[in-house]
């Protein structure tokens, strides 16, 4: 997918332990606003659709602007890709501009974040900015594991996700190539009230470090529409592309646009 060059606000770099999961495409439409709806790919079966579930944290995140060496934290992140507009009417960030999402930038898919969990509060609100639907959390984590709790009662929401590497770190695996797509894709989101942003994350993958590894994932609470509770098992991406693997990867972030500004 092309990209016109958009201004960078934001960089950093993430380390997260990543698992592809085949969900029902009736229960992962209920995650998505109604703006969007799910395009075709090849990933999964024609029932099912691809969700992107990741572990991570962040450091040495700062604006371009400020000489400082930047923030660190931890950030959950449930993604869905290959998604397009359902063709519904609604408001651009742009006071008194109304449309739909520019035909150009639709010829490719985009992705949407249903859901992110946080450890801290500063980024969880710069995060509302872009109309990321971030919210605050308890996160522990330790190299080989990742467990959510609820920020108001510490009720458990994914609960001792545990991770185990295969391989050594690679540059580029060739089992990697096949899901790469999903990191390269923009995300439209929805603010209160149906206002639509759109950003461009550019994950730096030709410096990025990835190995296949297999996970563990229980999920204690249906925090999202269509999401389903249980315990999720994964094998390494060295098996199939609906695996699990570890990223290290460097990051940048255009500024919150309006939909038109991903036409190419």
């Amino acid at each position: 997918m092309t990209l016109p060059t958009h201004r960078v606000f934001a960089v950093g770099r993430y380390q997260s332990s990543c698992a592809v999961s085949a969900l029902p495409r009736q229960n992962v439409q209920r995650m998505l606003p109604p703006q969007l709806s799910l395009a075709e790919q090849t990933l999964t079966n024609p029932d099912e659709h691809p969700v992107l579930f990741m572990f991570g944290s962040h450091s040495g995140v700062k604006p371009v602007f400020l000489p400082i060496s930047g923030s660190s934290y931890r950030e959950f992140i449930l993604a869905i890709p290959y998604l397009r507009s359902s063709g519904r009417r609604f408001r651009s960030p742009d006071i008194g501009m109304s449309g739909h999402l520019e035909a150009e930038a639709q010829a490719d898919p985009v992705a949407h974040m249903s859901r992110l969990y946080l450890d801290k509060w500063a980024p969880t609100m710069a995060g509302w900015v872009y109309a990321y639907p971030k919210q605050r959390a308890r996160i522990r984590s330790t190299e080989n594991s990742y467990s959510i709790a609820s920020y108001l009662g510490g009720r458990p929401l994914i609960r001792e996700t545990t991770v185990t590497a295969l391989e050594p770190p690679q540059s580029s695996p060739p089992d990697f190539s096949v899901i790469a797509p999903m990191f390269e894709q923009p995300f439209v989101q929805t603010y209160y009230g149906g206002l639509v942003a759109c950003s461009v994350m550019t994950f730096h993958l030709d410096s990025a470090t990835i190995r296949s590894a297999t996970m563990q994932m229980t999920i204690e609470k249906a925090f999202l529409p269509g999401l389903e509770m249980g315990e999720k098992q994964f094998p390494g991406i060295d098996q199939t592309p609906l695996g699990s693997f570890q990223i290290d990867v460097s990051w940048s972030l255009s500024y919150p646009m309006t939909p038109g500004s991903l036409a190419t």
